[in-house]
């Protein structure tokens, strides 16, 4: 843990984000190289006070642009705006960054994250920010209920932990944890609307997609997945992906406008070359009789 002093400047330096962040980054490693070793720091994040470590990925995200993801969470800002009071539910909610953004805009919001370590972060974030609508569920949603191995994450970056083996290297076998069929879960809670779901799960989206194909029919939400396509058991081809889906759905992939961390997105129609090459590629998949925003030029402002 670097000095208080030394690692306060670093922290403030940071945060400048006017300027470049190879050259924060820069200033910083040679001010304090221990600084993105694990400094525990706290920050603005629209709104809300956000506290992370600078070991972490997505925090150090969140420290040094403002928000990770950000063109995803002007989308959800933007299509939630749209709604009368609508339900969200984050599949693979991890340390809570996506949960607590929707929490600000979404009348309810269902997260379902199975690790206890990153699930704690995510409970100490809505407990210091007194957030009461987001519902935390301490499983995973599958094909089947099962009792299944996972491959808990490295520090460095707490969203890559996986029920999947081969999704990477730098993960280690874990516990088993709780998996539920997701028809049978949803029912069991007895959701009857749900807007728009997030599924972020290293790998797992076929097998969550699979074990929910009764609750998208019915429900007919609007889902931004993260497919793997580079692994074997993923969603490879634009027909795989149509088949996994009720009728009537439609496809897009964002391009972001500027820099990212600007949040300005613009919707494009997927085709089968856009997932052609590709490791991994974010999908969003709209229901024909669903409205959603198609691009935003208003910035989204994180602190």
């Amino acid at each position: 843990m670097p000095a208080n002093k030394l690692a306060r400047l670093c922290e403030s330096i940071a945060l400048k984000r006017k300027l470049s962040k190879s050259l924060r980054v820069g200033i910083i490693n040679r001010l304090c190289p221990d600084f993105m070793k694990g400094y525990e720091f706290e920050t603005g994040f629209f709104g809300f006070r956000y506290r992370g470590n600078t070991q972490n990925l997505i925090d150090r995200k969140v420290l040094f642009s403002g928000c990770h993801e950000c063109d995803v969470l002007a989308f959800i800002r933007d299509f939630m705006a749209m709604l009368d009071k609508p339900v969200c539910i984050d599949i693979g909610a991890n340390i809570g960054h996506h949960a607590l953004f929707m929490s600000k805009h979404a009348n309810k919001v269902l997260a379902f994250e199975p690790y206890g370590p990153v699930r704690q972060s995510l409970q100490e974030k809505l407990e210091l920010n007194h957030i009461s609508n987001v519902d935390i569920y301490p499983v995973a949603l599958g094909e089947k209920n099962e009792s299944k191995q996972f491959f808990a994450p490295p520090e460095g970056n707490l969203g890559m932990g996986s029920f999947v083996e081969e999704f990477s290297n730098a993960n280690r076998s874990d516990e088993k944890l709780d998996v539920r069929r997701g028809d049978d879960f949803f029912a069991e809670l007895g959701i009857e609307r749900a807007d728009f779901i997030k599924l972020d799960v290293e790998g797992f989206e076929k097998e969550v997609l699979s074990g929910a194909q009764e609750t998208l029919a019915r429900l007919r939400p609007v889902v931004l997945f993260e497919s793997s396509i580079r692994l074997d058991n993923a969603l490879h081809s634009m027909q795989e992906i149509e088949g996994i889906f009720p009728e009537d759905y439609r496809y897009f992939r964002f391009t972001h406008i500027g820099k990212r961390r600007h949040g300005k997105y613009k919707l494009v129609e997927l085709s089968q070359d856009m997932i052609d090459g590709r490791d991994e590629l974010a999908i969003l998949a709209v229901p024909v009789e669903r409205k959603v925003p198609m691009s935003a030029s208003i910035r989204i402002l994180p602190g």
